[in-house]
């Protein structure tokens, strides 16, 4: 095998597809050991979130952690925002009645319940990222 050698691997983590792109200078034995370095994209994004060498002789499932460990501090921030409004977004009538204390049926429903969906946004809106995400943590799994 010719080297140097480009390897992309994708994942999915908390919803969100990255990709870590190996550079391979040279393999150790077996095939299962790089020298080279990598860096680690979300997908569509030019930039990379961070990378890093590796030492000669470093396992393949150490690079991808040393990729997760990137992505984790990463997630709170954008992507955090991302995925508690995309869950906000599909929340049922219920769980909005639950976080903002609003009654779907103290709402016109002439309109669909579009007033009830309107203030629920509007209190969602006025809350912190610290304060939808934890409330998120909290009701994600309900």
């Amino acid at each position: 095998m010719n080297y140097p050698k480009k390897i992309t691997i994708s994942f999915s983590f908390e919803g969100i597809q990255y990709h870590v792109v190996l550079n391979i200078h040279s393999v150790a034995s077996a095939g299962s050991n790089y020298n080279a370095f990598y860096h680690v994209y979300r997908k569509g994004d030019r930039q990379p979130i961070g990378g890093s060498s590796m030492k000669e002789d470093t396992p393949i499932n150490e690079v991808i952690e040393k990729a997760l460990q990137l992505i984790k501090p990463e997630l709170l921030k954008a992507d955090k925002n991302d995925i508690v409004n995309k869950w906000w977004d599909e929340a049922d009538f219920k769980t909005m009645e639950r976080i903002t204390h609003y009654r779907q049926l103290d709402f016109c429903s002439e309109d669909g319940s579009q007033d009830f969906v309107d203030a629920c946004n509007n209190y969602w809106s006025t809350l912190s990222l610290e304060d939808r995400i934890s409330i998120w943590e909290e009701l994600k799994n309900d």
